[in-house]
């Protein structure tokens, strides 16, 4: 994340200098003052996952992860906000994950409900973020004595994390 903020920072930075305002939002926030600061856990002032939908740069799996065609849901996200005249993508209004399920199938902590993301939906619509959270801090602590851990089964299991850049199914359904 920091790596993110830097290069979030200096697309701000660059943006201004080419004459138009710009703001970069970091790309998470400590967690211990996060829920006191914008209300329940695990959440931020600017969901860059929304941005990125609203960019066309891909949907919310059924993990509640973003999802693009090329990286599948390997991606970190930050975000910058500018009024600098860019091309625009049409917006992505709803999940394309089809009938898979395998990340909902393979969770260790049953976090994943299986439910399609459509614009509006809440995160906790699709995945109970505490289960998943406390599953994978108790996987570390078992493997490596450490905690704020993530657990990456359901980017391990995704159809779209092993997509070839060429290939260009709608759906993870075939």
């Amino acid at each position: 994340n920091a790596r993110l903020n830097q290069i979030a920072a200096k697309v701000e930075a660059w943006i201004r200098r080419q004459g138009y305002r710009a703001q970069a939002v970091v790309a998470t926030v400590a967690s211990e003052g996060l829920d006191q600061e914008f209300g329940p856990p695990l959440t931020a002032p600017v969901q860059h996952k929304t941005v990125a939908t609203r960019a066309g740069l891909g949907w919310i799996g059924k993990n509640a992860l973003l999802i693009t065609r090329k990286y599948g849901p390997r991606v970190r996200l930050t975000s910058v906000f500018t009024d600098m005249p860019l091309p625009a993508a049409t917006p992505i209004e709803y999940g394309q994950c089809g009938k898979c399920e395998r990340c909902r199938d393979a969770c260790p902590a049953q976090a994943i409900t299986g439910d399609m993301w459509l614009v509006g939906v809440a995160r906790e619509a699709l995945v109970d973020v505490e289960a998943c959270r406390q599953r994978a801090e108790q996987l570390l602590m078992e493997r490596v004595g450490q905690q704020q851990a993530v657990c990456g089964v359901c980017v391990a299991v995704c159809p779209f994390s092993g997509r070839p850049a060429g290939r260009t199914e709608t759906s993870a359904d075939g």
